[in-house]
């Protein structure tokens, strides 16, 4: 038995936000968790991987190593 297929109205929202998060890169994090985890996941088995930064740690460092942008 399949589900029925949510208003259009409610997945014009999703697919905005979804588009949203990606233009501000409020999503970065995200892919970052998702990008450890896959590159670290045979350290892990070994018990030789290390903790993910945190959200603040890395936006900190996301912003100190991204060069300022602009025209001066």
């Amino acid at each position: 038995m399949s589900r029925p297929r949510p208003p259009l109205w409610r997945r014009a929202i999703s697919i905005m936000a979804w588009y949203w998060r990606e233009f501000f890169g409020e999503n970065a994090y995200d892919k970052y968790l998702a990008r450890h985890h896959l590159a670290h996941a045979n350290a892990r088995a070994a018990g030789l991987a290390h903790e993910p930064l945190t959200r603040r740690e890395f936006y900190r460092q996301l912003s100190e190593s991204t060069p300022p942008r602009g025209c001066c």
